[in-house]
């Protein structure tokens, strides 16, 4: 069992750039993505959001790609050879003819040409794309499993939660079955003397049993404390899965609070209406906790 909230990251250094991603999840009925990366890795989105869907099923994810690229490395100089070839040329043909004999020196022309963008220019290394893109997705999966393995971790812990009150319900379900029997055979012999007290022997037995039997089916618990019975234990089945069970839980929950709704509506004794609130109280902790499960 997983929780929808997590934290992952992952980093990996290269001779041209730094790769950090960074995800994190919080609980959603679906499975929405975001993804906040620059924007010349646009085209890798569905190839990352299919990363995601491979592991993840709800939840809302965050993701975080940043691409740092090492200064040193990412300069290179451009030289325009042509041109250059041209002016050392053309240079070198007037000092020896043009200007022969003049104060003209083609190494000066030449050292101070080295600040001419025209010549010489400085640029960014263009990153080869399908590199980087290999990079990415290897670190974009380590920061998915460690985001997978946070909300595991945490589901492990939701999962205890969840056991503790399905087996403390379960208490208090044995309970209410245990009074309603009880009451039952109380309730019979009283009102059986009850009726005979008042009506003598003017009526027959075999009716009186008849009618006790109607009363005793209008309060009647027992198919709804075996439903109950039932949930209960398949939401410990659920709670062992290592599939998503949020939704299936959802509706269990759902169905526990109708039958312990149909318990309190139909008893009118104290003890058990006390075991009622009892499982209300828990089932909401339960609705509360299964909000962030997968």
């Amino acid at each position: 069992m997983k929780s929808m909230t997590g934290y992952g990251k992952a980093v990996a250094n290269h001779h041209q750039y730094d790769i950090a991603v960074e995800m994190k999840s919080v609980n959603h009925r679906f499975l929405d993505i975001a993804l906040r990366m620059p924007r010349e890795l646009n085209s890798l989105e569905l190839a990352l959001k299919k990363q995601i869907k491979e592991v993840l099923v709800r939840g809302r994810v965050d993701c975080f790609v940043t691409i740092n690229k090492e200064e040193a490395d990412s300069q290179v100089l451009k030289i325009n050879w042509s041109l250059l070839d041209q002016l050392v040329e053309q240079l070198t043909e007037a000092e020896k003819t043009r200007y022969k004999g003049q104060a003209f020196s083609a190494k000066k022309i030449l050292n101070s040409a080295i600040l001419q963008d025209t010549l010489f220019e400085i640029v960014e290394d263009e990153i080869a794309v399908d590199e980087l893109a290999e990079d990415l997705k290897v670190t974009f999966q380590e920061a998915l499993l460690a985001l997978d393995a946070s909300r595991l971790a945490e589901g492990e812990s939701v999962q205890n939660v969840l056991t503790n009150y399905i087996n403390e319900a379960i208490v208090h379900l044995k309970a209410i079955e245990a009074d309603q029997k009880e009451t039952e055979q109380e309730f019979q012999t009283k009102l059986f003397e009850k009726v005979t007290q008042v009506l003598g022997d003017s009526v027959h037995e075999e009716r009186i049993f008849t009618e006790i039997a109607l009363l005793l089916e209008k309060g009647d618990i027992s198919e709804e404390t075996d439903r109950l019975g039932i949930h209960f234990e398949k939401g410990l089945e659920l709670v062992q899965s290592t599939e998503p069970i949020g939704k299936n839980m959802d509706f269990l929950i759902q169905e526990m609070n109708r039958e312990v709704n149909t318990i309190g509506s139909k008893t009118s004794l104290i003890s058990i209406k006390e075991h009622v609130l009892a499982l209300k109280s828990i089932i909401e902790k339960m609705r509360e906790q299964i909000q962030n499960i997968e």
